[in-house]
């Protein structure tokens, strides 16, 4: 049986696949002990035929003995003649020492269909579709010539044609009677693995654990089998559940760590958005009283200054320096401030966005120059490497500015030396 009758046994119901097994094996059964029988039958008749040719042989050795001592071909034909109430006996054939036909007898003397066999001792052999006894004629201890029965075995083949008849009427029959018997037997082995592949869809199909297979009575390994996979969805149940519960309670708890954090994060950003809100208050009137002293003392005191003592002149010096301090760092803590409450804005979801069309050598430019204190303070070289050739982008001017400084500055913050490359 080749790999693809397997496949499509395979795929055949467990019904059908129980029914062919059963009434496959019963029908090889009989059939096995049915070819025993005509084997035994087949065997048994040959013997019976060969040792009933040897008798008629031999009975024809001695009454023909008298006819071959005295050379009497007709009185030997004349006893071959009692043959003829034997319908399957062929021929009968004299023959003397040399072989050479005596006296002979033919069913059908028209039709002499037997062809004269060698001669041979005592014996039988089989020949196509005839079989030769051999017996010899013997008198006074001296063999005088050979009696050769030729039998034809057609009685034989006519047997086994009926027998090869009668075992196909058997089969079909016994077939029939084991199939009809099958459909009812089957049910024992066959609904408990029906209800259970049944259960076992069900299971994967709706993931419902809640089901449960028919229990049989018995105590055989199908009963055993049901018992175990009911035993297995009150496990998978059971841990469903179980696991139920223990996801609805840390996603409880997960929940009011969520609410906590958000209270906490709301809080955040109001702390930050109030402490920046209280600190640009005073950081504006600082910055602007900033100005305001530095436009003043270089309008009233500067110019009064010119003439002034090297001391006065440092002093002079020192104090624009200062000033220039005080605002570079307000308007560093301005930005931060600006950062805390964009920050807070981004996690609101209240950023405002002010897209517009941007050249990409004007934000580099913008960068550059804004960070370039910061590269001239430690020693570094800033190079520029812009491709005119950029096509306009579409972007909040400001923000993007601040990305490319972010970028710079954390570039001269990691760099000890060198170059910095945009």
């Amino acid at each position: 049986m080749n790999i693809s009758r397997l496949k499509r046994l395979n795929n055949i119901a467990f019904i059908n696949k129980l029914r062919i097994v059963i009434v496959g094996t019963t029908l090889i059964a009989l059939f096995l002990a049915c070819g025993a029988i005509i084997v035994y039958e087949f065997l048994n008749f040959r013997m019976a035929t060969v040792g009933k040719l040897k008798t008629i042989a031999e009975v024809i050795g001695r009454s023909t003995t008298p006819a071959v001592f005295f050379k009497d071909r007709m009185y030997a034909e004349e006893s071959l003649q009692i043959l003829h109430v034997e319908k399957h006996i062929v021929a009968a054939l004299i023959l003397d020492n040399d072989g050479e036909l005596f006296a002979a007898y033919y069913r059908n003397p028209m039709k002499k269909e037997v062809v004269r066999p060698p001669l041979q001792k005592k014996g039988y052999h089989f020949e196509g579709d005839y079989v030769y006894v051999f017996n010899n004629i013997v008198f006074d201890d001296e063999i005088l010539g050979t009696a050769c029965i030729v039998y034809e075995l057609e009685e034989m083949q006519s047997r086994l044609i009926q027998y090869a008849s009668t075992i196909v009427i058997v089969l079909l029959i016994a077939g029939t009677i084991a199939f009809f018997a099958t459909s009812r037997l089957q049910r024992v082995i066959s609904e408990p693995v029906l209800n259970l592949a049944q259960v076992a869809s069900a299971v994967t199909r709706e993931k419902n654990y809640s089901v449960r297979a028919s229990v049989r009575e018995s105590q055989d390994e199908l009963g055993g089998l049901v018992s175990d996979f009911n035993k297995m969805l009150d496990r998978i149940e059971t841990r469903d559940k179980d696991l139920e519960n223990l996801v609805a309670e840390r996603t409880k708890k997960l929940w009011e760590a969520v609410q906590e954090l958000r209270k906490i994060d709301e809080m955040k950003t109001g702390f930050f958005t109030s402490v920046s809100h209280e600190l640009r208050t005073p950081l504006t009137s600082v910055l602007g009283f900033a100005k305001i002293i530095r436009k003043r003392f270089e309008e009233r005191i500067v110019p009064s200054l010119h003439g002034a003592n090297q001391q006065v002149q440092s002093s002079k010096e020192q104090i624009l320096q200062d000033l220039d301090i005080i605002m570079s760092e307000g308007a560093r803590l301005t930005n931060l401030i600006n950062n805390i409450l964009d920050l807070a804005k981004l996690e609101e979801g209240a950023v405002t966005w002010r897209m517009e069309t941007l050249s990409v050598s004007e934000l580099v430019d913008r960068a550059t120059t804004a960070t370039y204190p910061l590269v001239r303070e430690k020693g570094l070289v800033l190079q520029v490497e812009s491709d005119n050739g950029f096509p306009p982008i579409v972007g909040d001017k400001d923000r993007l500015a601040q990305v490319l400084i972010n970028l710079i500055a954390n570039a001269v913050k990691y760099t000890d030396e060198g170059t910095i490359t945009c």
